[in-house]
């Protein structure tokens, strides 16, 4: 059965929902410096809300969801190998988007890319991994997933569609095109980070903005460090987040 997509959940996950610059950083309103929120009486869900509001959709993509989509498209990459090979969609998501979006959903991914591509290549490196075996390559080889057959990239886009909704139903996350994935915490949308790692923020777990233990500090040293090579670079930062 096809899931209702007129549910709290539902978002069109289009080119720039999933992959591409205007979820990232760019015009998002991020990389203007800005106060730190005064977090005075609120409540710990709510000190979240306000820490995290402003950071873009990109940013709140979990790493193993963007695992999956990897592994996903490194099945359909077996295309370039094999021109025979077949894919099998994820038949509930197959009609769930138009052709359109289906090109879009696939360029996005291949900004994505082409940026770590250009990312190793400036590197120097001389040996690859493939991306379809992980076998050992000399010399750089270039997937071009926009040439792909549409019949393959709808399969690939009804598959990171599934792996899309359950990672929702099984985390109790939500997503929105214009938040990205958050957490409904008494009726705040506090956005997903990694630091999370897949389970709801309790007031126990929360990072506490003050009164912070010398683990806390280092860690958001870290984190703040990852936002600065990734607004410098626009590039992939650490974690496997797209800018």
């Amino acid at each position: 059965m096809v899931r209702d997509r007129t549910s709290r959940n539902r978002g069109q996950l289009t080119l720039y929902g999933f992959f591409g610059s205007p979820m990232g950083m760019e015009g998002s309103g991020y990389e203007r410096l800005t106060l730190s929120p005064d977090l005075t009486g609120k409540s710990w869900f709510e000190q979240l809300y306000l820490l995290r509001k402003d950071h873009p959709p990109a940013v709140t993509i979990p790493q193993a969801l963007l695992d999956v989509w990897t592994e996903i498209i490194g099945q359909a990459v077996q295309w370039f190998h094999d021109p025979d090979f077949k894919l099998m969609p994820a038949m509930d998501y197959l009609d769930a988007t138009t052709d359109s979006e289906v090109e879009q959903r696939i360029a996005g991914y291949q900004v994505g890319y082409d940026k770590e591509y250009n990312r190793r290549a400036r590197s120097g490196l001389e040996v690859w991994h493939s991306f379809f075996d992980n076998s050992k390559l000399i010399g750089n080889l270039r997937y071009d997933f926009e040439s792909m057959p549409m019949t393959l990239k709808r399969a690939v886009v009804s598959r990171w569609d599934e792996a899309h909704y359950v990672y929702l139903e099984t985390h109790g996350l939500n997503y929105d095109p214009d938040e990205g994935y958050y957490w409904l915490i008494q009726d705040f949308k506090v956005k997903y980070l990694e630091i999370d790692k897949g389970q709801m923020p309790t007031e126990e777990s929360a990072p506490k903005p003050t009164g912070a233990t010398e683990d806390d500090i280092e860690l958001w040293e870290e984190y703040a460090r990852q936002w600065h090579a990734a607004l410098i670079e626009g590039e992939v930062a650490p974690d496997g987040f797209l800018v």
